[in-house]
């Protein structure tokens, strides 16, 4: 609104930067395995190995082998864990509309970037973007 915008419009960006930059557990998952087909994660506190441990063998016994490795989620494996709060998704690909900000992501962590590249994103982000998104990098920005 600083910047001249209406509060709508402000509304908006703020929802399309926070999407974009999404910092749940799943959309971290999907940002770091990229063009992965399926990632299995718990949408809360996940089961105790002796507890995930029966659960997988009950699965296995019931040909749940043959679900592995197949590029899409296997519904018996999430009903297996239904009441852990199993959920399935796929990785980010170069299709996804938050691609964008994955790359941006990507310059801070690439250990292949010298530090001098590093340091000239960052240049390019604080003063050739706009201001509330340098701001969701900042805590990016501090570590050394």
């Amino acid at each position: 609104m600083r910047e001249g915008h209406s509060p709508a419009e402000a509304r908006r960006q703020l929802q399309s930067l926070s999407a974009a930059h999404g910092e749940s557990s799943r959309d971290r998952m999907r940002q770091i395995f990229n063009d992965v087909a399926v990632i299995y994660g718990f949408s809360s506190t996940a089961p105790l190995g002796p507890i995930a441990g029966a659960t997988l063998d009950r699965y296995f016994r019931t040909n749940g082998d043959r679900e592995i490795a197949r590029g899409r989620p296997s519904s018996r494996l999430l009903d297996h864990f239904a009441s852990f709060g199993l959920s399935a998704a796929q990785g980010m690909t170069d299709k996804d509309p938050h691609v964008e900000a994955r790359r941006d992501m990507c310059q801070f962590a690439d250990e292949r970037l010298s530090d001098a590249a590093k340091l000239a994103f960052v240049h390019q982000l604080l003063f050739q973007r706009h201001m509330a998104e340098a701001r969701l990098h900042l805590d990016r920005i501090q570590r050394p």
